[in-house]
């Protein structure tokens, strides 16, 4: 049930990029320069990409795949780039993340919060250390809480 919830929200935002994109990006693209461009993505599209991106994020890669594709044909359209360039130095110049990066970093931060009880108490609450006795190496890893 969960998996196909989060299935559902990935298609519902792949929608809304899709229709921002090819909206915006392509009607501006020929007038428009790289600051304006830039302006563009992180007001257009950037904030549907990092909302609540440690929820539905970390789902499956193939559910996420249209997504990082959207993603790159926004960096080359802001570089204004060929289709098949790479765009590993684009996201590089444009000091930009990567989604799957994008996804780390956001939960990541939250692993970090949730360590040093910096979450909500009602968010904290949720992320349970895990327990035992031993020294092993995934003691610092979190458990799900027994519903």
């Amino acid at each position: 049930m969960e998996a196909e919830v989060q299935h559902i929200l990935v298609i519902h935002l792949i929608f809304i990029i899709q229709w921002t994109f090819s909206y915006e990006y392509k009607q501006t693209k020929h007038i428009l320069g790289y600051k304006s461009l830039h302006t563009l993505y992180c007001s257009l599209f950037l904030p549907y990409l990092t909302d609540c991106v440690e929820v539905w994020g970390n789902t499956y890669k193939t559910t996420l795949q249209p997504i990082c594709t959207i993603q790159k044909r926004a960096i080359r359209t802001i570089n204004n780039t060929g289709y098949r360039d790479h765009t590993n130095p684009l996201f590089i110049k444009s000091h930009m993340l990567k989604f799957m990066d994008l996804v780390k970093f956001k939960t990541a931060q939250i692993m970090y919060k949730a360590r040093n009880n910096l979450l909500p108490k009602n968010i904290q609450g949720i992320l349970i250390e895990r327990e035992g006795g031993c020294n092993l190496r995934g003691d610092l890893n979190f458990k799900k809480p027994k519903v």
